[in-house]
């Protein structure tokens, strides 16, 4: 019995539109803070907003809720529910991306909002508040997983932090990005002994692998209740018919 004939076309359908609207609002979300940001904040110029962890997590996730919506689609077509474990780990490595990003601004921006309200613009609202929690309700609730994570998996999570660093480290220690450029100040490393930021990462790590572990089994779980659900209401039915 495939997953679909388990819950039942409807529910497999209400499920896939449900996540087409959360795919098309971090799209919509996405682009047009991206867009505000390039314009406000960096002037047109464009490139210098890469050096932000924010803006590469969200341009990963609106790529990946375009990806989805588009599969989302096709899957509502084909009456039948389609399978990619790289696009599984992408999704999930985006949906601890930006759960690490939200849980960053939540300690270092929140406590000065009242006296720099720069989480309350536009672009940065919804790159820090908005999209992430719909980031992750949208793999949880609709990407597959046949089987538990593998353990080296289980880093998959920390890859585009990975990525991140592997590129701004070398260009903050050569000199190409100017001290005052530098976005976070846990890579200012003139002003912090070599132990703090070693320490920084190594806790960096360890939370997008705690992440990565605990939004797959989420992931799972909720696919567990729904089957579990989906039976019981089958169950009622033919006894009440």
């Amino acid at each position: 019995m495939t997953e679909i004939q388990a819950i039942g076309a409807r529910d497999f359908a209400i499920e896939k539109r449900i996540n087409l609207i959360l795919c098309a609002a971090i799209f919509v979300l996405g682009i047009s803070s991206y867009i505000t940001a390039v314009v406000t904040d960096a002037k047109g110029d464009f490139l210098s907003l890469f050096r932000f962890m924010t803006i590469n997590g969200t341009l990963l996730s609106t790529g990946t809720a375009l990806c989805a919506f588009c599969i989302n689609l096709l899957e509502l077509k084909l009456g039948a529910e389609l399978y990619s474990r790289f696009f599984y780990l992408l999704r999930l490595s985006s949906a601890v991306t930006e759960c690490v990003i939200a849980l960053v601004i939540a300690m270092t921006l929140l406590p000065f909002v009242p006296d720099d309200p720069e989480l309350l613009k536009y672009d940065s609202f919804c790159m820090h508040v908005i999209i992430p929690p719909l980031t992750v309700a949208s793999f949880v609730i609709n990407d597959l997983a046949p089987s538990p994570l593998r353990r080296r998996e289980r880093f998959s999570g920390a890859a585009p932090v990975t990525i991140y660093a592997s590129v701004m480290i070398p260009l903050i220690l050569i000199g190409a990005i100017p001290k005052k450029r530098i976005p976070y100040s846990f890579m200012r490393f003139d002003d912090h002994p070599l132990w703090y930021s070693l320490l920084f990462a190594m806790t960096l790590l360890a939370l997008t692998y705690v992440l990565t572990t605990a939004f797959s089994a989420w992931n799972r779980g909720f696919r567990r209740r729904r089957l579990r659900g989906s039976a019981v209401k089958r169950g009622e039915d033919k006894y009440s018919g």
